[in-house]
């Protein structure tokens, strides 16, 4: 456990932050959990090492209860409703209550106690497994009442592979990699045109050098499992011919089966299944961001460790992959998206806090609704785009 953490990242303030960092390891069965809370407000705190109190199976019962959850709601397009928001509330506040022990809830407690929406923490956590979803975690504060993670706080899972590159310097050519998105305006699902390309990319990139491009991908149909393997591997290799910096996916996700069987659906036709990203040995050198706005893109589950987070990170050299855990519409997606671009693009915000502030866009202004919380960020949380000059 390293005894500093960085905790000025770009999140449009210039202030120091109180930051929570959680290390998670899987020590003879069991999960073990340290870390530390440091900042102004919070002073050092360190949490040394405690199990999880939850089994994996237990641990993996909860999420898997969790999942089903949001997945019928989602089913049922109730995301937005008082039932949701309560019944998800409950659920984030028993998984905390049942997983941590009172030293380790202590720390966390004191960290959130600080929060205000103003000045939230840096929320921090390393580990090698797809755990649970820390954004729903729902945390009492004594008078204060509950926070749920994921609003409170730039939460990100760090990967301890590479070192980190925070600043992305320059020319930031963005490949849309998709065939299909949707119109904010028209509310209607359209064919890719120009519409994505300017409501979300082109005023917020505005002043920034370098471009943008569109990679629509081929129909794959009726090819042959080898074939559609060579066409995945063409794709890719398309993508990363553009020196990407962020590598944006507008599909649709099925992570519901087995490594060998998710995917992720870019067009009607083709899908990019996680082995065939796996199989290829394209690698993108330029270290890009890459945003998979596609929903069920990675349903967390205890001791998982073939991910696709993990595919970009590792396989693929990404800094940073943003995606939801969850089923997303693709309305709220788009929403999501929009808020996320203009903070991260536009404002120079560190990717965690673009991603805080999209949680939070969509909660106040769509009435409460907590579909930003279903959204993770994995890998180099702390890259954000280095102001240049044309």
């Amino acid at each position: 456990m390293r005894k500093t953490i960085e905790a000025s990242l770009p999140d449009g303030t210039g202030d120091v932050h109180n930051v929570l960092r959680v290390e998670v390891r899987l020590q003879n069965g069991l999960f073990m959990l340290s870390g530390r809370a440091q900042g102004p407000d919070i002073g050092d705190i360190p949490i040394h090492p405690h199990p999880l109190r939850l089994s994996r199976s237990e641990l993996e019962g909860r999420v898997s209860e969790i999942a089903e959850f949001i997945t019928l709601s989602g089913i049922r397009n109730d995301y937005r409703s008082s039932s949701f928001a309560e019944k998800l509330r409950d659920l984030g506040s028993e998984l905390y209550e049942s997983l941590f022990d009172d030293a380790v809830k202590n720390v966390f407690e004191a960290a959130f106690a600080v929060t205000e929406v103003e000045r939230p923490i840096l929320f921090e956590i390393d580990s090698e497994y797809a755990i649970l979803p820390w954004e729903m975690l729902y945390i009492e504060i004594g008078d204060q009442g509950g926070e749920f993670v994921g609003l409170s706080s730039a939460v990100f899972r760090r990967m301890s592979v590479r070192s980190p590159i925070p600043a992305i310097s320059g020319d930031l050519n963005i490949v849309n990699a998709l065939d299909y998105t949707y119109d904010v305006n028209t509310g209607k699902g359209i064919r890719y045109t120009k519409v994505f390309e300017d409501k979300f990319l082109h005023r917020y990139r505005a002043g920034l050098p370098g471009r943008t491009f569109t990679v629509a991908p081929v129909d794959g149909a009726n090819a042959e499992r080898k074939k559609l393997s060579e066409l995945s591997d063409q794709y890719l290799s398309t993508i990363r011919g553009h020196s990407p910096k962020i590598i944006h996916f507008a599909c649709h996700g099925d992570s519901s089966g087995d490594f060998s069987r998710n995917s992720i659906r870019v067009r009607d036709g083709f899908s990019l299944s996680y082995r065939n990203i796996e199989r290829s040995a394209v690698v993108f050198d330029q270290a890009p961001v890459v945003f998979l706005n596609a929903c069920d893109c990675d349903l967390p589950r205890p001791a998982a460790m073939h991910t696709l987070h993990r595919l970009f990170y590792e396989k693929k050299q990404a800094r940073a992959i943003l995606a939801p855990q969850f089923q997303v519409s693709d309305r709220m997606s788009a929403l999501f998206a929009l808020s996320f671009y203009r903070d991260f693009l536009h404002r120079n915000k560190a990717l965690c806090w673009a991603a805080l502030g999209a949680r939070r866009h969509i909660y106040e202004h769509k009435n409460g609704s907590l579909v930003g919380l279903l959204y993770s960020a994995v890998g180099q949380g702390q890259a954000y785009i280095k102001e240049v000059k044309p």
